[in-house]
């Protein structure tokens, strides 16, 4: 039956994809510069849909069970004999098993601070840990399907959790989206393709993605460069900025903080124009970072790489040379300066400056 169009991007429940590589099936792994690499041509795809968390009635029918809720269907509800009168027997996600070729990718780097020298996926660890993983296989998927001419959509991307010691990390993996696979994935983790990829990645699309006209028109991601209709479950996530911090970390270079401080002069300013009304506040350099100062509270906050930890114990070289200088050059205590992330200032304002207040 026809039905009228609807082009809103969020009409359906959300879904969330897991990637699942039982312990008994063999995969081809090998190490690529600070990456450890999977392949398999068997591994099982969880798609799995819980309805922006609040779950889906189930009703036991004619000796199965039916999803009643109707956004789920094309078709009139009611020609569909649907139970919806009755309260649901239980309430559950619902899914598929998908098995298909997949490439499983993990990152271990002495740049990456912390104790595991991993990007940990905890948030109030790191803010911007796992909005970086997500935008670094965004574009992975579309740098492949660059590389092979297919459509991005031939891919699935996700993120499947692991511990590392004392952290909880991820590993990222690009799937097939045809079930059985159709290849695409395993021919990309193949060494020689991997390489051409990820090459591919650090000069066609680095020199895009830096291109001046694209830093002026985007600020995390657009539709010139990661988004689009099939991934806007995770827009808000996407940042190129990032995806290229996990490049720099998966080649095993250090982070470069030059790729945010080309914008962290007008976050600055805005940041303090805003809460300008609250208390006096004093912008200062110190060598690379930008530091905002309340001689009322004596204390200082700077600003660092989105991947640099906020925990005193794994400050790097320049978030320490920045306590001790601010210290001498303030009479500051060091416990009255505090780390936060260039990322906290675009997504969470609010935190460095309760802290800075508080």
């Amino acid at each position: 039956k026809s039905r009228d169009y609807d082009d809103r991007p969020n009409s359906r429940p959300l879904s969330s994809t897991q990637l699942s590589l039982s312990p008994d099936i063999s995969y081809e792994k090998y190490k690529y510069k600070a990456l450890n690499i999977g392949i398999s041509n068997s591994a099982q795809v969880f798609s799995i849909n819980d309805n922006n968390r609040s779950l889906f009635s189930i009703h036991k029918q004619k000796g199965t069970y039916v999803v009643s809720n109707p956004e789920l269907y094309y078709e009139d509800i009611a020609s569909l004999n649907l139970p919806t009168d009755s309260s649901p027997d239980i309430e559950a996600a619902i899914g598929m098993v998908k098995p298909t070729d997949a490439l499983l990718i993990s990152i271990k780097t002495r740049h990456a601070p912390g104790p595991e020298q991993i990007v940990t996926i905890k948030p109030n660890i790191l803010p911007a840990g796992k909005p970086a993983l997500w935008s670094f296989a965004e574009l992975l998927r579309i740098t492949s399907a660059i590389k092979l001419d297919v459509s991005p959509r031939e891919f699935d991307i996700g993120l499947q959790p692991m511990r590392e010691g004392l952290e909880v990390g991820a590993h990222i993996f690009l799937a097939d989206s045809l079930e059985n696979g159709a290849g695409y994935s395993s021919f990309i983790g193949r060494r020689s393709e991997f390489h051409d990829t990820i090459q591919k990645i650090d000069t066609k699309m680095r020199d895009k993605l830096e291109s001046l006209d694209h830093t002026k028109s985007c600020d995390s991601s657009c539709p010139d460069c990661m988004r689009s209709y099939d991934n806007s479950r995770i827009h808000y996530m996407l940042d190129w900025r990032l995806a290229l911090d996990v490049l720099d970390l998966a080649l095993d270079r250090p982070l470069n903080l030059s790729r945010w401080n080309q914008k962290s002069n007008n976050l600055i300013e805005q940041f303090v124009s805003i809460y300008r009304s609250a208390m006096t506040m004093e912008i200062h350099w110190i060598g690379e970072l930008a530091c905002v100062h309340s001689p009322q509270k004596g204390r200082l906050i700077f600003f660092g790489h989105p991947l640099w930890r906020s925990d005193p114990s794994w400050y790097t070289e320049t978030q320490i040379n920045t306590v001790n200088r601010a210290s001498e050059l303030l009479g500051l205590d060091p416990q009255n300066i505090r780390a936060f992330s260039l990322y906290q200032l675009i997504h969470k304002p609010d935190e460095p400056f309760v802290w800075l207040v508080d």
